[in-house]
This record gives structure tokens, sequence and C-alpha cells, in this order.
């Protein structure tokens, strides 16, 4: 699990649960209406976005840590570009200097790690 360290800015993408310190601030994002539901039942207090990983919306550099855990639900017929696209909208959220650790249980999505 990742944990969003005091007064962070975090996205979690598949409105997974994180666990968060203090006052940090996160947020999440799914494409699903259901999934957005559930996380704005479970979490009240924290904000959650209906939205593509593969097209935000959301403003450039505002995060400290982008949590992506579900590389692998990405529909088949989403093309490399496409993915491409969608890797770059997540390194344009984060802070320079901050982190995207990529997690995925899936042993076919590859494990990177890439810090802005």
């Amino acid at each position: 699990m990742i944990t969003c360290l005091p007064a962070s800015r975090c996205l979690v993408s598949a409105c997974s649960t994180p666990c968060a310190e203090g006052d940090a601030r996160v947020k999440g994002v799914d494409i699903l209406d259901t999934l957005c539901g559930i996380y704005a039942e479970r979490l009240p207090d924290w904000p959650v976005h209906r939205a593509s990983m593969l097209d935000t919306g959301l403003p450039a550099a505002s995060y400290d840590l982008v949590v992506v855990e579900s590389l692998h639900h990405l529909p088949s017929e989403v093309s490399l570009p496409e993915i491409d696209a969608g890797v770059i909208e997540i390194v344009l959220l984060i802070e320079p200097g901050c982190h995207l650790p990529p997690r995925d249980p899936s042993v076919l999505t590859p494990n990177l790690g890439i810090h802005s």
C-alpha cells in the first residue's frame, strides 16, 4: 500500500484507497460512475473525479504523488499511442521532483518507476 504523507497532494487511480497520514489531500479518479460512487461513500472527506487516466482534465503539476495500480485494466483495443498519451498525462500531473510509483498485479505489465 502506498502512503500519502502529511501535507502531500495525492491522486489515486481506479479509486483505490491509499493510506493517508495527517492532512494529506487525496483525490480519487476513475472512469466508472459506480467506482466513483463507492469511493465517495467510503471516503466522504476526499474528492473524487470521474475521468479516464488517459485524459483526466486535471491541472498539470498539481500532485506530489500519483498512484497508478491497474495499468492492465486498459481496454485491449487501446493502441500503443493512446497508452503513451496516458503515461504522458500521468507524468504531467506530477509536480516536478515528485514521484509516480506505478504498481500492477499483472505479470504482463512492466514495472516502471518514473520520477519527474
